[in-house]
């Protein structure tokens, strides 16, 4: 058995590193010159430490509308993530305690949208969306990625896994459905709310074929379609701009997932049993 476990570490720590190399080698990239890295890509020591070292880059992306796209994407993200999650719990709830006519159809329906892909509902969104008067805007950003059938099929699980006994002795001291949705719930539910939370938010942040679709001016760009559209047009001549609009791009997903990893493993395990 412990012969087994320095094995074991090994091959982590070698997966791990062949994960890690080419983040180090974007990192190293991003600190060099863009007069540089014209010429050549291997202007570094041992591969890896960028030489010579600036952090130009970064200042660049603050002249190309960078905060102006990264607020975009943050507020396109948090509303989202707020009112998908809120959204996928409800109807967890409903699936797993509520009979009513029609379940038995419209859960299968839901969880087609595991398989079908949203892109094929791209034209008729625009056009209606084109029609309302609403593209080029927040709520046309935020509104066709509310429904996630994978938060759904989460909650649902969790709920399920909820002993009925507490929502009976709830019902016995007098509370009515909505007192136990939400002081009984909702509470217990918390590491599959972090969970559909983290998921919604990766998926809103990084979104690019929507955003692209349904954006069409400058100041509404969220940040991926920015990056690709003014920085990464010129990746040529500003390859170390670009890739540090990549580097930036990551850190609020990274934080998240470090900051509530130990909630969102506890969702998928209990989530998907």
């Amino acid at each position: 058995m412990n012969r087994k476990f320095p094995l074991t570490l090994i091959v982590v720590l070698i997966a791990a590193l062949i994960w890690a190399l080419p983040v180090i080698w974007i990192i190293s990239l991003s600190l060099q010159p863009n007069d540089l890295l014209q010429k050549s890509t291997d202007n570094t020591a041992w591969g890896f430490i960028p030489y010579p070292f600036t952090i130009e880059n970064y200042g660049l992306l603050w002249k190309a509308n960078f905060l102006e796209w990264f607020i975009n994407s943050a507020l396109v993200a948090i509303t989202m993530t707020f009112f998908a999650t809120f959204l996928c719990s409800l109807s967890g709830y409903a699936f797993a305690r509520i009979d009513f006519f029609g379940k038995k159809v419209i859960y299968p329906i839901v969880l087609a949208g595991l398989i079908i892909p949203g892109e094929i509902l791209f034209i008729p969104l625009f056009t209606q969306f084109s029609t309302l008067g609403i593209n080029n805007s927040y709520i046309g950003l935020i509104l066709p990625r509310l429904a996630i059938p994978f938060g759904v099929f989460v909650m649902t699980q969790y709920y399920k896994g909820v002993p009925r006994e507490v929502e009976e002795a709830a019902i016995i001291d007098g509370a009515n459905r909505i007192q136990i949705y939400f002081k009984i719930m909702i509470p217990l539910s918390i590491p599959a709310l972090i969970t559909v939370a983290i998921v919604t938010f990766g998926f809103a942040w990084n979104d690019y074929l929507w955003p692209i679709i349904s954006v069409s001016t400058t100041e509404m760009r969220t940040l991926q379609v920015g990056l690709a559209l003014q920085v990464g047009a010129r990746m040529s001549e500003y390859m170390g701009t670009s890739l540090a609009g990549v580097i930036v791009s990551s850190i609020p997903t990274i934080i998240l997932l470090i900051y509530f990893q130990k909630y969102l493993l506890r969702g998928f395990a209990i989530g998907t049993k």
